[in-house]
């Protein structure tokens, strides 16, 4: 949209320039033909000058009549008058005119006596001004090419940029899955096809990540299980190989050296498979948040409108009531795009478990950091569920007939951690409010 503007105004600034440039050589080109109309009109009254001073009027005007045709091909016809009129003194009683006054069409001559008293007046009349008239239409043609121009403007720019403008940013955030919306459809038969593909590129992500969560699920599942399965019996393997070290099943106090440094080898085997095993969970715990802060500074409200752009629309048809509460506009130095997207987790949360009659988003800087919260009204998860809320694939007994996998949290969780700040879970029995808090340290 600013580009429009900066064409509209570039548009603007080149037919200003155009219509005074046009004007500025018009004006040079008539003043051309004011002097060789003023040369070829003073020649032609000094040859007629004779006739005047001796009042041979009808001589004069036979001059004209004879000698025209010359002067048209000595001076140009343009430049040529096509009429000729002389007003004696005597007659100026019964006409209405100025001596003083001309036109680019009607020029008046004074006609001086020989001793130099005025006698009259000759009138030169021009019946074509084509000069004129071609600026007239050059003029009416530049204003309405701007004009046209600038329609044709303001037509791409509510037809196809604005609306490119309002979901330019969506592919974005499909690559960054920070969008749960899909695009609104349009009959726009620029973008109605674009709009349709996206929405099933984004369908088609959300099927995929829904299958990819399902297989590490069951990965995570297997993974655990072996893990958990062979910790057991890796720990017998120690106590076993310990006290075949120490001789404890011997009936005899002397020790066989060989069995004690066999045992030693049995043990560290063991150790090795125990630290195998915790690696193993570790991976298994850390594979589900791949993500690496990108810290850059903005401003508070940034996010605020970021959160209202997303979920505005959404909460509209869904009939949810919201409210985003930004108490300042301090500079935040963290991951806005971070931010958004454990926020977003929280509000997805809100709409899928909450009874739809609140939600309110806040965020404000504190002394000890910036907190934001999303709190939502419905049925509370029950005291002795919260400790486990975070945990990865763990859902609560409100989660029975949503669907979801039970990652989200615990991925919120990780990546609140990787931004130097944790989330914390509030129960508020008095309003039958959910809220989830983020701090962030300053």
């Amino acid at each position: 949209m600013n580009s429009v503007r900066k064409l509209f105004a570039f548009v603007t600034i080149g037919f200003v320039l155009l219509l005074v440039a046009f004007n500025v050589m018009y004006e040079k080109v008539v003043m051309n033909q004011h002097t060789k109309r003023y040369v070829a009109m003073n020649r032609i009254t000094d040859a007629m000058k004779e006739e005047l001073w001796q009042d041979e009027y009808a001589d004069a005007f036979k001059i004209w009549e004879e000698k025209r045709n010359a002067w048209v091909i000595e001076y140009g016809k343009e430049n040529v008058p096509d009429s000729m009129v002389f007003l004696p003194l005597n007659s100026l009683e019964d006409r209405t005119f100025s001596a003083i006054e001309t036109s680019r069409q009607s020029y008046i001559w004074n006609i001086y006596a020989e001793e130099g008293s005025l006698i009259g007046f000759v009138e030169y009349k021009y019946e074509d001004d084509f000069i004129a008239g071609s600026r007239r239409i050059i003029n009416a043609v530049l204003i309405t090419c701007f004009f046209f121009v600038a329609a044709f403007l303001g037509v791409v720019d509510r037809k196809i940029l604005k609306p490119f403008q309002s979901f330019s940013d969506y592919p974005e955030k499909l690559s960054k899955g920070i969008t749960n919306e899909t695009l609104p459809e349009t009959k726009n038969r620029h973008f109605g096809k674009f709009i349709w593909g996206m929405n099933m590129l984004n369908d088609t992500l959300e099927s995929n990540q829904k299958k990819v969560q399902k297989l590490e699920y069951e990965r995570q599942t297997l993974l655990t299980s072996i893990a958990h399965g062979v910790k057991t019996p890796v720990a017998n393997i120690k106590l076993y190989a310990n006290a075949i070290e120490t001789g404890l099943y011997q009936e005899s106090k002397n020790i066989n050296p060989k069995d004690a440094e066999i045992a030693r080898k049995i043990e560290k085997n063991a150790t090795d498979i125990e630290t195998l095993v915790s690696s193993m969970l570790e991976t298994v715990s850390t594979s589900l948040c791949e993500y690496e802060p990108k810290i850059q500074e903005f401003y508070l409200k940034e996010l605020a409108e970021q959160i209202e752009q997303e979920y505005a629309n959404r909460m509209r048809v869904k009939r949810i009531t919201y409210q985003i509460e930004c108490i300042g506009n301090p500079l935040v130095n963290s991951d806005k795009d971070g931010l958004f997207h454990i926020l977003s987790q929280f509000i997805e949360n809100a709409i899928k478990y909450g009874d739809g009659t609140g939600i309110t988003v806040s965020m404000e800087k504190q002394d000890e950091g910036y907190f934001f919260s999303v709190k939502n009204k419905g049925k509370l998860l029950p005291e002795p569920e919260i400790p486990f809320i975070f945990k990865s694939f763990w859902r609560g007994s409100n989660a029975k007939e949503a669907e979801g996998s039970g990652i989200g949290l615990f991925v919120a969780k990780e990546m609140a951690k990787r931004l130097d700040g944790d989330i914390y879970v509030k129960r508020w029995e008095e309003t039958s409010e959910m809220e989830f808090v983020i701090f962030i340290c300053d």
